[in-house]
């Protein structure tokens, strides 16, 4: 219990935890309704944006992060000129707000809800930041995720991921992750399954769904020797031919665009983005939330803000969700979803002292408040709400497993033995041993990285259909392989569904990651 206690015991620091820095406010006009953002000079500002610092414990020493190596180091080359170019491009066109994003606004009369400026910033195909490729992920790039730090956070989630395949019986099966980024967790777990489960790994597939352009074109260098059969597709082609296996969605619904929403000391409103006449942007309010929305508000405890919530006070929803969730529903004939991601209670994330919301810009291994500057350059992210994702899952046709936080979850999954078994590893250097614990030690860090959430959801086919199911899948696997083992399978199968017998994957059990952690 001793080394659980050191683990969770970490410093503070700021890593890609999206929580809010202290730093400039938004400027609130008299009417506490409107945030301006003035024109930006015509170099990358400083002064809206806290650096990153260094995130080496006080009390357990650690060397400097070294520099990227390997394909985190090809990248950093062509990061640095994207960056350059994406600067070059802003200064020339507008200094307030980009060309084109000056002339959608315009087209819209000057002036769009917060959530269609998110979307198009960040996923339109040519200027958003996902959507072009322009933000990177890692070490090297615009911020770092859980598996950027070390290949350790795929090597905790694989047995969890193996379980669940396991459980959904014989024949052909898929690991789906949605958002892979530069695809290094895709290119970890798929190791990690031929490696601990060869047999499971030969049936299964990687399936990886990416609307952004850029970002697949990495994720194909990434993947170039992946050692499971690959390929990309969106929700709407896999629900054609459902999959039966696992979706992971990490770090994926916190880009979801979100509706900001104001209280005006009367009324709740929606928050909109206006081109200035000046050509800068601002954030104002607009017309009155409507029934459906006021509905959703009531039931996350604001259908009364009440005094500790004044004029100006803002937040988000996620109208994104539920679509989202059903769109990867119709994807899956059976199996699991896990979403890992920032997320808090209701009474958490509405908090009276909560009076901006969630909302952060990161770019640059830096972070910042202000969600208007250099449209399109930085990563926008809102943290979710827990009730708020339960409830769309639950109407999107998921059952929910359990939830808990991400540093809970792995050190049910071994990560304390995994550090301690460090100590066993001869003939690596220092060094090398000293980052990975460090990295072990980000990813439980209650800090940062510790608190994400794990939320797991399962989906089944109707009762009866599973047999069938896994009779086709076989049969398919059966004729394209012409195994004989196969055949067999194939033909006893055959026989059972001949014969009535009903046939079903095995019965879930609680996931790996909410069992208590092992002593030893």
């Amino acid at each position: 219990m001793a080394t659980v206690a050191i683990l969770l015991c970490q410093p503070p620091r700021l890593w890609r935890s999206r929580r809010r820095q202290p730093g400039p406010a938004s400027a609130w006009d008299a009417s506490g309704l409107s945030s301006v953002r003035p024109i930006p000079p015509a170099e990358p500002p400083a002064s809206p944006a806290v650096a990153l610092p260094a995130t080496t414990s006080p009390a357990i020493a650690s060397p400097a992060v070294a520099p990227p190596a390997g394909h985190e180091a090809d990248a950093a080359e062509a990061w640095a000129e994207t960056q350059a170019e994406t600067w070059a491009e802003i200064q020339a066109e507008s200094r307030g707000c980009p060309r084109w994003l000056a002339e959608r606004l315009q087209a819209a009369s000057g002036r769009v809800p917060f959530r269609i400026y998110m979307d198009w910033v960040l996923h339109d195909p040519q200027h958003g930041a996902y959507g072009s490729g322009r933000l990177r992920i890692g070490r090297a790039g615009d911020f770092s995720t859980a598996p950027s730090l070390s290949d350790d956070f795929a090597g905790l989630l694989a047995p969890q991921l193996a379980a669940w395949l396991l459980e959904l019986g014989p024949g052909p099966l898929a690991l789906i992750e949605a958002g892979p980024g530069e695809g290094d967790l895709a290119a970890d777990l798929a190791r990690e399954l031929v490696r601990g489960w060869p047999q499971l790994a030969a049936r299964c597939q990687l399936v990886l769904v990416d609307p952004s352009a850029g970002l697949v074109e990495r994720q194909r260098q990434r993947l170039a020797a992946c050692p499971l059969p690959l390929r990309w597709a969106t929700f709407a082609q896999l629900a054609a031919a459902p999959l039966r296996g696992v979706v992971l969605a990490h770090e994926v619904l916190d880009a979801l665009p979100v509706e900001r929403i104001v209280w005006d000391g009367s009324r709740w409103r929606q928050q909109l983005v206006q081109l200035r006449p000046d050509g800068g942007l601002a954030l104002v309010a607009g017309e009155p939330l409507a029934a459906a929305q006021l509905a959703q508000l009531a039931a996350l405890g604001l259908s009364d803000p009440g005094p500790q919530r004044p004029a100006g006070w803002c937040s988000e929803l996620h109208p994104g969700l539920e679509p989202w969730l059903a769109d990867c529903a119709a994807a899956v004939q059976q199996g699991t979803l896990l979403v890992i991601d920032y997320a808090h209670e209701a009474a958490r994330y509405y908090a009276p002292q909560r009076a901006q919301g969630t909302l952060m810009a990161y770019r640059q291994q830096q972070a910042s408040s202000d969600p208007l500057q250099q449209p399109g350059c930085w990563d926008l992210t809102a943290h979710l709400c827990l009730e708020s994702v339960e409830a769309a899952a639950l109407a999107s046709g998921w059952r929910a497993l359990g939830s808990r936080r991400q540093g809970e979850a792995l050190l049910a999954l071994g990560l304390a033995q995994r550090l301690h078994g460090l100590q066993q590893q001869a003939g690596i250097p220092l060094q090398q041993l000293l980052q990975q614990r460090e990295a072990l030690l980000r990813l439980v860090d209650p800090a940062a990285l510790g608190d994400f959430r794990w939320l797991a959801f399962q989906r089944q086919p109707p009762r009866g259909a599973a047999g069938r199911d896994a009779a086709g899948s076989v049969t398919a696997a059966a004729a394209a392989s012409g195994d004989p083992a196969a055949l067999n399978e194939q033909a006893a199968l055959g026989k059972r569904v001949a014969a009535g017998v009903e046939l079903t994957a095995a019965a879930p059990t609680a996931p790996l990651f909410l069992r208590d952690p092992p002593l030893a």
